[in-house]
């Protein structure tokens, strides 16, 4: 059994799972930064136990650093997750591999800093877990890493989800039967999100008099969140705007959805959209949410369009009226896909393989 230390922001349910399914087999210690998410506020969960770092001295973090069988370092971007690198680089020049660095997909790539990360991803980093497969080939195509130091570490997504097949069958009867279409949308509130493609496309339904064929929920908080309220709610009367939900009130809204949308312009991970594909859920995401970029294919699996292409993402929408039976029979084959691509077992395998070398 060993002891894996894992180093990140902060709390959250997605992260339990990671903790969760390593615990099994092995020994998981957990350091936070912060205490809490400024946009995530959920309060009926309990964080996986762990110490924080604004709480330790330098000599305990890096007491508790040397002790590790292996350590999982989450971004860098903090003063003492550089203290955390330093001293993981001076184990691996002690002949210790025994670390990795984890990356969402990057927002830039920033020129200053492009040697210096080359050099640091390839002399000194062990490993490099990324999110998702093109994570990858983001960092083999802009920094040279070769592949045997490259891991694909996803986060966990509910699998639990995955008994919803009675739901779907209800929904689809309903649908039949001329129920609205169920559109459930789950994300901050800012400019990225793409809630300006999203108006767009949906004042198009409206001017065309297709929008009442649906039923809109909104659940989520962020700075805009009153802004695109009033302008959302100004298009359907259907339209439903639930502000932050806790995870049993997300996931039964999810269940209960026929359709779930991702319009971010840019998402480095989005677990929200396998957490559809899982509940078997008709999916449309933007090109911009690397978590399914690769994986989903138009008409296949899902829908994706470009991310700031208002007219796309219509489109589907007006595809989907035509023959409403291909929302659960596309929704059931991105429930393989999510599976194939996303494992359970995924994370456990990825780590079990630097223990290998």
């Amino acid at each position: 059994m060993k002891t894996i230390l894992f180093i990140t922001n902060h709390p959250a349910p997605y992260m339990n799972r990671w903790f969760e399914l390593l615990d099994k087999e092995n020994k998981v210690f957990v350091l936070y930064y912060y205490y809490s998410a400024i946009y995530k506020r959920w309060k009926n969960f309990e964080p996986y136990k762990g110490d924080y770092l604004n709480d330790m001295s330098i000599f305990s973090l890096i007491r508790t650093l040397l002790k590790s069988d292996f350590t999982i370092l989450c971004g860098i971007d903090k003063p003492k997750y550089w203290l955390s690198l330093f001293t993981l680089i001076l184990k691996k020049i002690l002949k210790k591999k025994n670390f990795a660095l984890y990356s969402d997909y990057p927002v830039s790539n920033n020129r200053k800093t492009h040697v210096f990360k080359k050099v640091l991803l390839n002399r000194f980093i062990p490993f490099l877990f990324c999110a998702t497969e093109s994570t990858v080939e983001y960092y083999i195509k802009t920094y040279n890493i070769l592949d045997h130091k490259i891991r694909v570490f996803p986060y966990a997504h509910n699998f639990e989800l995955g008994n919803s097949k009675d739901i779907n069958s209800l929904r689809m009867k309903c649908l039949e039967n001329g129920d609205k279409i169920r559109v459930f949308i789950a994300n901050s509130f800012y400019k990225r999100k793409g809630y300006s493609i999203l108006y767009d496309a949906l004042k198009k339904l409206k001017t065309n008099n297709m929008i009442d064929e649906f039923e809109f929920k909104f659940a989520g908080v962020g700075d805009d969140y009153n802004y695109y309220k009033e302008l959302f709610l100004e298009l359907n009367s259907n339209t439903f705007f639930l502000g932050w939900v806790e995870d049993n009130i997300y996931n039964h809204l999810m269940k209960q959805t026929d359709i779930f949308v991702h319009a971010s312009l840019f998402e480095p991970f989005g677990i929200p959209p396998l957490d559809a594909l899982e509940c078997g859920k008709l999916l449309i995401v933007s090109n911009g949410v690397k978590s399914v970029d690769l994986i989903v294919e138009s008409g296949i699996n899902g829908f994706i369009y470009s991310g700031d292409n208002s007219e796309e993402l219509y489109n589907i929408f007006v595809q989907i009226l035509k023959d409403k039976s291909q929302i659960y029979r596309i929704g059931n084959v991105g429930r393989q896909s999510v599976r194939t691509h996303y494992p359970e077992d995924k994370i456990k395998h990825s780590l079990n393989s630097c223990f290998d070398n």
